[in-house]
């Protein structure tokens, strides 16, 4: 039976120009031995980077194939950056933090 992984969402009310919106979408397959590795990764990026101004939706796509498909997904884990633009796409091992930081240029928006 596939795993429900549920939405995260943590925003602030009233937030001030300066501050972005971190909107993150990360494509698993529930039944992979290294998803919940890779869903805990993600998820404490978001919370030393973005807290408080973020939102990560998890799809799962042994529950939703066809998401993956509109996406054209080929390989997973994808962790796809919705916003700020542009879009960027990240493929592969996710649990490597730093790696995932400097590719989403996380850290720039941080400071």
């Amino acid at each position: 039976m596939a795993k429900s992984f549920p939405e995260e969402r943590t925003e602030v009310p009233m937030a001030s120009e300066s501050q972005q919106t971190w909107r993150l979408r990360l494509y698993v397959r529930g039944e992979s031995p290294m998803t919940p590795a890779t869903i805990d990764s993600v998820r404490a990026i978001c919370e030393a980077y973005a807290a408080g101004d973020h939102e990560l939706e998890i799809v799962d796509i042994d529950e939703q194939p066809e998401r993956a498909a509109d996406e054209q997904m080929i390989a997973l884990p994808t962790l796809v950056r919705l916003s700020p633009e542009p879009v960027r796409r990240l493929v592969g091992d996710l649990t490597d933090q730093e790696r995932v930081v400097i590719a989403l240029n996380m850290r720039a928006a941080a400071e």
